[in-house]
């Protein structure tokens, strides 16, 4: 007869004692993924034991967020001061702080060191410059670093076209913000050349820009030409509209799964009101036409999502500030690192 007293008991460990009972290599793979918030997950975890501090140790680096000229400058010195094994930073955000004139050479100083140590490792990087008077200045030497690793980049700001040299060669996802007539972006294959594994691009910010909407038809148009596109063979209403094509010319080869188009209500003094809400109507109705002839395209031949484009409108940025914008970055992030899908849910 079997008693309670002498049943089999099974004992639990503690859950402190299990997990350091597992192998060093999977206990730096679980704290490598539960350290991706602020900082808060990585302090916590090294005052465990020491196996843990001594498995978070290389981890100290791994996600960081910049907003401020302190954090710049504390930031920079420590890198430097750090071995490069113990540095490797694989998120990274940074708003460059709107300084004082004398204080803004420090500070694009500080924030390139710290872009420049974390360059070898970095995998996704929201950098964000509101400062209009220096923003397509820093965006551009941005452009020129190498990321060998970069797989996510968003920017804000006034950028420019991106070198045609590959600096990014993992990139796939790219969002820019901040340029509201970015006319010259499709043309000439720059994006291509620049980012050759791109696959999901967001322009966020269109607004009263007719030569945008016009230089996307264009690319759109000669997707479906046959030079490097689907069914090979132009229509005659395509090749007329590319030969009209004054400004460059288009070559498309930039082959997207996901383009999102995002445009904006840009709000200026001295124009009435009505005046405004036609202008951002008629931009929302151009791209809608662009969209919903697309996808009647894609539609008519049976393609499921190649050269797929996706608009989101504007409702919720109308007149942005340059700090609501920022934030939207910081957010997109976030969730980017917690496994959402940020901005790129449409």
């Amino acid at each position: 007869m079997t008693t309670r007293k002498n049943e089999p008991r099974i004992l639990f460990a503690s859950p402190s004692v299990s997990m350091e009972a597992l192998p060093h290599e999977i206990l730096s793979l679980i704290c490598s993924l539960a350290c991706t918030d602020a900082g808060e997950t990585f302090k916590c975890l090294r005052l465990v034991c020491k196996k843990f501090h001594d498995i978070c140790i290389p981890l100290r680096y791994q996600t960081i967020s910049i907003c401020t000229s302190e954090g710049a400058a504390f930031l920079s010195s420590r890198l430097l001061a750090t071995p490069s094994h113990l540095r490797r930073i694989y998120h990274l955000h940074i708003t460059l702080p709107s300084s004082e004139a004398k204080d803004l050479y420090r500070d694009v100083k500080n924030i390139f060191e710290v872009l420049q140590l974390s360059a070898p490792t970095v995998e996704t990087l929201t950098f964000s410059c509101p400062n209009a008077a220096v923003s397509s200045t820093v965006i551009a030497r941005l452009f020129r670093l190498r990321f060998p690793r970069l797989e996510e980049l968003a920017l804000y700001g006034l950028y420019p076209l991106p070198d045609a040299r590959i600096y990014m060669p993992r990139l796939d996802r790219l969002h820019l913000s901040g340029n509201r007539s970015p006319s010259g972006l499709f043309q000439w294959g720059r994006l291509k050349e620049a980012f050759p594994s791109l696959t999901h691009l967001r322009v966020s910010g269109i607004s009263s820009t007719e030569a945008f909407c016009r230089e996307l038809e264009y690319w759109l148009r000669s997707c479906r030409t046959g030079m490097g596109n689907l069914d090979g063979h132009p229509d005659h209403e395509t090749l007329q509209l590319l030969s009209d094509n004054d400004d460059g010319p288009i070559v498309p080869r930039l082959v997207l799964e996901h383009l999102v188009i995002q445009p904006v209500w840009q709000v200026s003094t001295g124009v009435p009101r009505a005046g405004r809400n036609n202008k951002f109507s008629s931009v929302t109705k151009s791209l809608e036409g662009l969209v919903s002839t697309h996808r009647q395209w894609l539609d008519d031949r049976r393609v499921d999502g190649k050269y797929g484009l996706q608009l989101v409108l504007g409702e919720s940025m109308l007149d942005p500030s340059a700090s609501y914008v920022c934030d939207v970055l910081h957010r997109d992030w976030v969730s980017r690192l917690n496994g959402g899908l940020g901005l790129w849910k449409v």
